[in-house]
């Protein structure tokens, strides 16, 4: 029962980063992604510097692109990790805890661009609801494998326990 509720603390921190991060202006969202990619750009791509100014701010708007769908992606996957592990301490079966989760990731992720959508010089994107829904889905995926394997580990261990009467070595 702990568990679930540290696993419902997670997912509702991470939507808060995420509610976070939609709630950033164009411009100012716009600066963090450029400000990473610039970052990105100095420690593996240095020959860049070296390109003429065009190519060099196509070449980083390009990265700029990738690092947001990243940081899309690995917000949703650790929000469907979390998701599939508090839907993991129900007693369902399997595949309805995997659809709970999967479920209710992908539709933050809708409200995620719906509320983008009113937020200044900032837009709804399909692309994103596509991104999104694939880090909740192996994140739902990783979530509930992961805790499986503590569940297993945890009977594994009582059994012991209860073979040795108490006697762990």
């Amino acid at each position: 029962m702990k568990r679930r509720w540290i696993f419902l603390g997670l997912s509702v921190a991470v939507m808060g980063v995420i509610f976070f991060f939609s709630s950033q202006q164009g411009a100012e969202s716009a600066g963090v992604s450029g400000g990473l990619s610039r970052f990105v750009e100095s420690i593996f791509f240095r020959g860049w510097q070296d390109l003429p100014e065009a190519e060099e701010a196509v070449r980083l708007g390009n990265l700029a692109f990738f690092i947001r769908k990243m940081a899309h992606f690995t917000l949703f996957f650790l929000l469907g990790g979390f998701l599939g592990a508090f839907f993991s301490t129900f007693r369902l079966k399997p595949w309805l805890q995997l659809l709970l989760g999967a479920l209710s990731g992908t539709l933050y992720a809708v409200l995620d661009e719906l509320h983008q959508a009113l937020v200044p010089y900032r837009s709804f994107e399909l692309f994103d609801i596509v991104v999104d829904a694939a880090g909740v889905f192996v994140g739902v995926l990783a979530g509930a494998g992961l805790s499986a394997i503590v569940l297993l580990s945890l009977l594994k261990k009582r059994q012991l326990e209860k073979d040795t009467g108490g006697q762990t070595t």
